[in-house]
């Protein structure tokens, strides 16, 4: 589908036991996580997070017409974080 193939066309290329690999970017990540939606998937994004460049992941989101679903997980984690006093 379109949101997989654009993350494999800018994807990050690397080097792992001598093998170039293609390598997802975080916010490409989130967005494939975004999809499913499961329990794991949540808590993977809370991890990618970090390492997201969060305008870009916004640009992306409303390409994709995920803006919505990311907006609800981020406001979600942030609701957690704040009963928990993160």
């Amino acid at each position: 589908f379109a949101l997989a193939e654009e993350a494999m066309e800018n994807a990050l290329v690397a080097s792992i036991f001598g093998r170039r690999v293609k390598i997802a970017t975080p916010e490409y990540l989130i967005l494939l996580k975004l999809i499913p939606l499961g329990a794991q998937d949540k808590i993977d994004i809370g991890a990618l997070i970090r390492k997201a460049d969060r305008r870009q992941l916004r640009v992306l989101a409303r390409k994709h017409f995920l803006l919505a679903r990311l907006e609800s997980v981020l406001q979600e984690a942030q609701t957690k974080r704040s009963r928990n006093g993160d």
